[in-house]
């Protein structure tokens, strides 16, 4: 990475990335419970499994894999050598791909593929998604095709040293898995789960009266029960008169004979002097509306030329 830096004439800066483009520092802390690591070795080149043309465009190589795991290896160039150094070095038995079943059985497995542009749009040359269908189902239901277990298998030498992150990088300050601290990048702490706190609920209303519960009974009267002088049902809550009824036929509710203590009468000497005051002054709108329309309308005066020729000649036929 320090020797792609570059000089950024905007911020008049030396620009320097802070971890390449698969953060295989990354990958391997994540890999390393498992027993599996990637290198830091860039490789690319042509090579079949099977009746399959396959193209490794840009990929790392594996470098620490479980020993009863299965391990595929091919010939490539190697590709950061290459960039450095401007030369092109072939490198034989490159591992690129490992297949492994967890113990114990039943556990789970795991497949590393080392390049992921055959499955890429934007760098695709020579696709993979048969090797992807075949990964698929190795890891779902244990098969794999005798396309992989007829090629040869390989055991890794012990790894000296795995990739380490650049020194003085800044990485830990867009990551959200690493942070600094004085001066080293540790692992941050997994946050907890968010759990949510039910509040408790507390009943109200334990001593209120039963009837406030229930919707209140408007004014009715049944004529089937009704008697004579009587009141409404048996509730002595509505004590309230009812009239008197000659005939179930010929009943006429009169609502003037049913009041309550907040009606009030309509007092009818203050509603005559307002609808008297209102009328007359629509009467004096519509009298004055008529006196302004005949004002402004100009009188047509005759021209005196039409005037004059018909005192002279009179007036000509009509037609």
């Amino acid at each position: 990475m320090k020797k792609v830096k570059f000089y950024d004439e905007n911020t008049r800066r030396w620009w320097m990335p802070d971890t390449g483009g698969v953060n295989i520092p990354a990958l391997n802390d994540l890999l390393d419970v498992l027993g599996m690591a990637f290198s830091d070795k860039v490789y690319e080149g042509d090579f079949k499994i099977g009746d399959h043309d396959m193209y490794y465009a840009s990929g790392s190589s594996i470098v620490k894999f479980p020993e009863d795991g299965i391990l595929l290896t091919q010939n490539l160039k190697d590709q950061g050598y290459e960039v450095l150094k401007g030369e092109s070095v072939a490198v034989e038995n490159i591992p690129i791909l490992g297949l492994h079943q967890s113990t114990p059985a039943g556990s789970g497995r795991v497949v590393l593929y080392g390049d992921s542009n055959c499955l890429d749009s934007s760098h695709l040359q020579k696709d993979c998604f048969w090797l992807l269908s075949a990964m698929l189902e190795y890891t779902a239901f244990n098969t794999l095709p005798s396309i992989l277990t007829s090629q040869e298998k390989t055991k890794l030498d012990p790894v000296q040293e795995l990739p380490q992150r650049m020194e003085g990088n800044h990485l830990y300050r867009y990551s959200k898995v690493i942070e600094s601290q004085q001066g080293k990048t540790v692992t941050r702490q997994l946050p907890a789960c968010p759990h949510l706190a039910w509040a408790t609920h507390h009943p109200l209303n334990v001593s209120s009266d039963k009837n406030l519960y229930q919707p209140q009974k408007l004014l009715s009267i049944d004529i089937g029960e009704t008697q004579l002088g009587g009141r409404h049902g048996s509730d002595d809550a509505n004590n309230i008169p009812l009239p008197q009824i000659q005939d179930k036929s010929s009943f006429i509710f009169d609502p003037g004979t049913i009041t309550s203590n907040h009606s009030q009468e309509l007092d009818t000497g203050t509603v005559f002097p307002a609808l008297a005051f209102l009328s007359t002054a629509l009467v004096c709108l519509f009298l004055f509306n008529q006196y302004y329309k005949g004002r402004s309308k100009p009188k047509r005066r005759r021209p005196r030329m039409k005037k004059l020729h018909q005192i002279l000649y009179g007036k000509g036929p009509g037609v």
